[in-house]
């Protein structure tokens, strides 16, 4: 059985954006949070490559949803990554 590093794949995950951003000479990210975990983890990763002040994220709630369930979603956001959000 192989084993998988996924402390390795985070790593080169993380390299990669870092690479990115530097090679289209931007000053930081821009992520779209939804809630769903595949906005979580790349808000995740480019804060661990750029660092939460070159990352700005800008929520896009579900139809429907309360403006109290979004500033609960911010807050959430914020204290977990020390995230910008919009």
């Amino acid at each position: 059985m192989n084993h998988i590093n996924y402390s390795d794949i985070k790593n080169r995950i993380v390299t990669f954006i870092a690479q990115k951003v530097k090679e289209a000479e931007a000053k930081g990210a821009v992520i779209g949070l939804s809630g769903g975990i595949d906005s979580a983890l790349t808000a995740y990763l480019t804060v661990d490559a750029l660092g939460p002040e070159n990352v700005l994220g800008v929520l896009l709630p579900e139809k429907g949803i309360s403006s109290k369930q979004i500033l609960m979603t911010r807050w959430k956001w914020r204290s977990s990554l020390e995230l910008n959000i919009k």
